[in-house]
Parts: structure tokens; C-alpha cells; sequence
């Protein structure tokens, strides 16, 4: 009976956000110019009264034109999405992989800033947002 119970509550979630997205997931989307190869990891996924799923994300393989003291980020270990910034931009699924560990430190700032009501939340596609990123404005939830 808690095995059905279960299963009925994870089907209820998931057809009531439309949850076609799952951690562990990695996938291509419409990238930006030159970053063919780059994807976007879930890393873990909170669903919140505010925003309904919001999925935690790292960007392997960008180009982003910020430089660090170790030269141009290739990884961006943290931005947390909206469901319809996935939808924007995801295009197929790629693979399943564990977690990537360093988004943790930066997800812990955010579930600090959720309680606070200053977390940031983008809703734009992934490649305006690197585009923003780098430009300085963005635009969030």
C-alpha cells in the first residue's frame, strides 16, 4: 500500500509541474555561436510554492569571455532554472551522470537566499543568459 501510495504521489508531481526533467540528466540545448558541445547538467531539482520546479544546473563546455586567474571559464557549476528556461532551451537528451559536486557550495547560497526572498530564479533561454551573464543584466524571476 506505501509502495502505490508512493508511486501516486510521484505521478501527481510530475503531472501536475509537467516534470519531464529529471536530476542526474545531462543535455545539449540551442547554444550560443561557438559552443557547439556544450550541455547542461540537472544537478538537483526543489519545488517551490513561488516558482514550481526550479532545477540547479551546471554548463560544461561554454566559452565564456570573463577571465579567471586559471584563464577563460569553461564551466559554469551553478544557475538555477526555471522550468520554462529549460523548455526554451533544451533540445536532447545526451546522458545520465552523477551530480557535479561544486555546484553544492553555490546551491546551499541559494536555498540561504530562498529563505530570505532574494534568490534568483532565470526564466530566459541558456544562451541569453550566458549572453547577459557576461553583458552584466540578466533577466530573473
Amino acid at each position: 500500500m506505501r509502495y502505490i501510495l508512493t508511486v501516486i504521489v510521484f505521478l501527481y508531481i510530475s503531472v501536475a509541474y509537467g516534470q519531464e526533467y529529471r536530476y542526474h540528466q545531462m543535455w545539449s540545448y540551442k547554444t550560443r555561436c561557438g559552443e557547439d558541445g556544450s550541455e547542461i547538467l540537472i544537478n538537483s531539482i526543489d519545488i517551490t510554492d513561488k516558482y514550481g520546479p526550479v532545477y540547479h544546473v551546471s554548463v560544461f563546455n561554454v566559452k565564456m569571455k570573463k577571465v579567471t586567474t586559471e584563464g577563460k571559464v569553461k564551466i559554469l557549476p551553478y544557475l538555477a532554472l526555471s522550468k520554462e528556461s529549460l523548455d526554451k532551451s533544451v533540445i536532447k537528451l545526451t546522458a545520465e551522470r552523477y551530480p557535479y559536486l561544486p555546484f553544492h557550495k553555490e546551491y546551499v547560497k541559494w536555498k540561504e537566499a530562498l529563505e530570505e526572498g532574494t534568490e534568483v530564479v532565470y526564466k530566459d533561454a541558456v544562451a541569453d543568459i550566458l549572453e547577459s551573464l557576461e553583458s552584466g543584466s540578466c533577466e530573473t524571476q
